[in-house]
């Protein structure tokens, strides 16, 4: 199987190698040293097996990489379902590897603040990765929205901090009350002193 996928990767890099270096953007979820560690291995893998000169390119917030991403400006690139439903429509981007598991909107709170459910966050300040941001920001607002009624948009108690990782630490640092995260960012990025309300 192993060899197969590989077989693929390198008829695909074939297809696009139009370019010297083939750029390879990855949508910020977290800090971009936090990126380049987790990506720079990935993409000196996929150098060695297709003989491709790839650069990783990390911008600096996810608004950044949107504006890149729907441009047309990377070869390659790794980012959310939302992101992707755009890139492909003004851009042309085909998926070629998606992650099996379903992504589920989330609150991340302090513990100290006694907030025991979703319904005591009426109110409150939230912290957003991006205003686009799949199941942190979009999914997360419609959820608080038709199940709770609490409309983020007009209460206008929000801000938007460029990354997943910056919400746990804002909502840590005690910037905001509560934040929208991604079920999937929920061991990168959390510290024992908050907790998680499902939304």
């Amino acid at each position: 199987m192993h060899y197969i996928a590989l077989f693929f990767m390198h008829a695909f890099f074939m297809s696009i190698s139009h370019a010297d270096v083939l750029k390879f953007g990855v949508v910020p979820q977290q800090s971009s040293m936090e990126v380049i560690k987790k990506w720079q291995p990935v993409i000196n893998y996929l150098e060695k097996s297709t003989g491709e000169k790839i650069a990783l390119k990390v911008e600096h917030s996810i608004p950044e990489f949107e504006k890149v991403v729907y441009n047309g400006g990377y070869d390659i690139a790794y980012m959310s379902p939302y992101h992707y439903v755009i890139a492909h429509k003004r851009e042309g981007y085909d998926a070629l590897i998606r992650d099996e598991k379903n992504v589920v909107g989330i609150v991340v709170v302090r513990k100290e603040d006694g907030i025991r459910d979703i319904s005591m966050l009426k109110g409150k300040e939230f912290l957003f990765p991006a205003p686009d941001a799949f199941a942190a920001t979009l999914l997360v607002k419609y959820e608080l929205l038709k199940k709770y009624n609490i409309d983020i948009n007009k209460e206008k108690q929000y801000r938007y901090v460029n990354s997943h990782e910056s919400v746990y630490k804002g909502v840590a640092r005690k910037i905001g009350d509560a934040g929208g995260e991604s079920s999937g960012h929920l061991t990168i990025c959390r510290t024992k002193s908050q907790k998680i309300l499902s939304s």
